[in-house]
């Protein structure tokens, strides 16, 4: 069964935002939705999660952060997404702790969007967001 992989960063495992974010995508898509830290057991290497959302996954949902950044191993299931043909929908979560619409978006070559070697803030991916560069 293919599924919908949920990319967000580690800096959200358990947390409010990852948990804001998963109660609204298993409303849309049930039992499909598949969270990494939760549901899979593949150790720390990020190959062995590219690998199962090439072979598994129908659509990626990637969360950026408050500032439109992703970190380097979401970017990596993105991109092997790409690759893929596999469709791509980016959540934001607010301030507020509300999940804004969901957008499908066009993926580009994501190696034009790196911004430098931060683990946490690796890609700009977030759209309208006014800001491009990451906090110091």
């Amino acid at each position: 069964m293919k599924v919908v992989y949920f990319a967000h960063s580690m800096l959200d495992y358990g947390g409010v935002r990852e948990y804001v974010a998963l109660k609204r995508l298993r409303y849309l898509f049930g039992s499909e939705v598949v969270c990494p830290n939760n549901d899979l057991n593949l150790g720390d290497d990020i190959n062995h999660y590219r690998a199962y959302v090439r072979v598994n996954a129908w659509l990626v949902v990637l969360m950026v952060n408050r500032r439109g950044y992703v970190g380097k191993g979401v970017y990596c299931e993105v991109e092997e997404a790409r690759k893929a043909g596999i469709p791509v929908l980016r959540i934001r979560v607010d301030d507020s702790w509300r999940l804004l619409e969901p957008e499908l978006i066009e993926v580009p070559d994501l190696s034009a969007l790196l911004i430098g070697p931060s683990w946490r803030d690796y890609c700009y991916l977030g759209g309208d967001h006014e800001t491009k560069t990451p906090a110091v």
